[in-house]
């Protein structure tokens, strides 16, 4: 049977790419020989601090040793945000890191580099970074480790810099950049195991050198120590890109390329940066583009991840345009598009997405006061960037276009969104809108790339801007049980079969077998398509708007007897059951903009369960940031037969 699924993978894989993945492999196992721990790596080709504050190369943003620049950033806060700020930082100082937006882990003073907060367990770091991966079992969840070691923290200590004016946030920063060189000896450790970690890293900290290089702490010694670390992130990524190129190819190709860009562009008297600057910006204008689709959606199936591919090549334009480089209209283009795609989701009150795709809470700048899931920094940028006007009115997602662009870019003039019902055929995503607060998105299209999740038919449902059927999210890469969960079928609001998934799960991030689907039906008020990922089992799902209802029919017409399970993830409200029997489940949900309805009618005999998340059971966990789950109310329509239809109705009307 395994061989099977190596054939399979191979075959998805392509030949140059299985070539390339087989002879990696037998290299990987010779790399802490060829490519061994330096504990004490020297870097002679340097400039002094004088030299580069003289002969610096030009970065995006504003001039902050402008006081009307300062002053304009200060006014844009009030006294809470402010005062969160600096609290955020001072926590930093001290090791208390704000997780993935949503959670404090608490990392020691002075910081373990190396530690998991929710275990306590600390990762070796003297173990070289090509066997980091078999010390999971007793570490636990490695990216626990890698969030701290993004330096999401430098952002608060940035902000709080100049909020405040005190220069013991340039101090904290200067000190934790020699601890961290002083724990993570090169190709050392958990922190050298992934380029893309090396790249957001690095991009972090070059941020925070050209704002705190007005700091009278800043000296000689914390200069090189920046140099140094810079040159051997860079030449570590620009000797492993090759697996992110041809193995992956994803957005950690685009942020590793990115990495290799900047730090050829804005250090060039390191050795190799020409190397690195040519491969990087060649991979950002050729090889990356191809992870867009034609329509604006991206291969990874994710919001968050495309989100993040999205920042890069933000970045990546900013700072050519800075150095006066050339791009390739093909990367507005892909950012024009990519916005107008994520537009299309967008809820109006907030700024939120729908929970779709892998959601691993990756932010690349987490430089504004907006929430996690807010989209609107993001478009913000996107807009100003390729139109020169804003997106949305005065509030705080503009701290991005701030940092991005400079005082004058908050004054521009102002193009709302439209937002309108639109359907990504390439992508498979299509939202309906009754109006800007009431709208439906369908997940329906073949599947063309190996990301993404087995949720063939999903649908969300929005009311009044109150997410009412959801997507659970993801919680965790490193428990075995729970991503699976999270990625499959179960947890999405679709028909199971005979309790399998829709696909086959072979690792982790690897799918076998992609399901074929079809759109069959788009047009003012209703989406109809089918999926065929369970052998001789076609399902049809219709959902439609009509007398003041979402109306959802399934159809499964077979021969052969299959168990169905149809579910609905439920934000988390007070509800009533209703009316309950064999054929029909009705429920109320207490919302805080009124009461609203969900029915579900099955055409044989079911067993209906309504059941809020426990410790025990994943059922109607809802996880909107990782390591982080919340309870929702999970809802399910089991039976065994040959064919079934069932009919959900989704309503705030009583009577419906």
């Amino acid at each position: 049977m395994k061989w099977k699924y190596l054939f399979a993978e191979l075959k998805d894989l392509g030949w140059r790419k299985s070539v390339f993945r087989i002879k990696y492999e037998i290299a990987r196992k010779w790399l802490p020989y060829t490519r061994p721990v330096k504990k004490n790596s020297k870097l002679m080709a340097t400039i002094s601090l004088q030299e580069w504050s003289t002969q610096r190369v030009a970065f995006f943003g504003p001039d902050f040793t402008c006081l009307e620049t300062k002053n304009a950033y200060c006014e844009m806060f009030c006294d809470d945000d402010k005062n969160k700020i600096i609290e955020y930082a001072d926590c930093a100082i001290n090791g208390q890191i704000f997780c993935f937006s949503k959670w404090w882990g608490d990392y020691g003073n002075p910081i373990d580099w190396h530690k998991n907060p929710q275990s306590g367990v600390s990762w070796p770091k003297d173990v070289h970074y090509s066997q980091i991966y078999s010390h999971a079992k007793e570490c636990g969840d490695i990216k626990l480790v890698w969030e701290l070691n993004r330096f999401p923290h430098v952002y608060f200590l940035v902000r709080a810099y100049l909020l405040s004016g005190d220069e013991k946030y340039a101090a904290a920063f200067f000190q934790q950049l020699h601890d961290w060189k002083e724990q993570n000896p090169y190709r050392a450790g958990a922190n050298w195991a992934n380029g893309q970690e090396l790249a957001i890293r690095s991009l972090a900290w070059i941020w925070a050198l050209y704002i705190f290089r007005q700091a009278s702490c800043f000296g000689e010694k914390d200069f090189q120590c920046l140099q140094q670390l810079l040159y051997l992130h860079a030449e570590h990524i620009y000797r492993e890109i090759h697996y992110a190129r041809y193995a992956v190819h994803n957005n950690h190709l685009i942020g590793e390329a990115l990495g290799l860009y900047a730090i050829g562009s804005l250090f060039p008297w390191l050795p190799k940066t020409k190397k690195w600057r040519a491969l990087g910006k060649q991979i950002l204008q050729s090889d990356c583009l191809n992870q867009f689709y034609a329509d604006g959606g991206y291969c990874q199936s994710s919001h968050t991840y495309h989100r993040l591919a999205l920042h890069y090549y933000i970045w990546y334009c900013r700072i050519a345009e800075s150095i006066g480089d050339e791009i390739s209209s093909e990367v507005y283009d892909l950012v024009v598009q990519s916005s107008d795609y994520l537009l299309a989701f967008m809820n109006s009150t907030n700024g939120h997405l729908n929970n779709w795709g892998c959601n691993d809470g990756a932010l690349f700048c987490p430089w504004t006061q907006c929430g996690y899931r807010d989209f609107r920094p993001l478009l913000s940028a996107a807009k100003y960037l390729t139109s020169g006007k804003r997106l949305f009115v005065r509030g705080p997602w503009e701290e991005e276009l701030f940092f991005l662009f400079g005082r004058e870019s908050v004054q521009a003039s102002i193009s709302p969104p439209q937002l309108s019902s639109k359907s990504f055929p390439a992508a498979g995503l299509h939202t309906l809108r009754v109006d800007q607060q009431n709208f439906a998105i369908f997940r329906c299209g073949s599947v063309i790339d190996r990301f993404g999740q087995a949720d063939q038919l999903h649908v969300d449902i929005c009311w009044r801007d109150i997410p009412i059927a959801v997507d659970a999210g993801t919680y965790s890469y490193y428990q075995k049980e729970d991503h699976k969960y999270f990625m499959g079928t179960h947890s999405h609001n679709t028909i199971s079969v005979d309790d399998k998934n829709q696909m086959y799960l072979l690792r982790p991030f690897k799918w076998l077998y992609w399901t074929k689907a079809k759109l069959l039906c788009y047009r003012q008020r209703q989406m109809c398509g089918e999926h065929y990922g369970y052998a001789g089992v076609v399902h049809e799902r219709d959902v439609r708007y009509e007398n003041n209802a979402w109306e959802v029919k399934d159809s499964l017409k077979v021969k052969k007897t299959h168990k169905y399970v149809l579910h609905w993830l439920i934000t988390f409200f007070y509800f009533t059951i209703v009316e309950k029997n064999a054929n029909y489940l009705k429920i109320r949900l207490q919302t805080t903009k009124g009461n609203y309805y969900l029915q579900i009618e099955s055409s044989s005999d079911a067993e209906f369960f309504v059941q809020v998340a426990n410790a025990n059971d994943k059922q109607g966990w809802l996880s909107q940031f990782y390591g982080h789950v919340e309870k929702a109310i999970s809802i399910r329509a089991i039976t065994t037969s040959n064919s079934v239809t069932f009919v959900s109705h989704f309503t705030d009307n009583e009577i419906f």
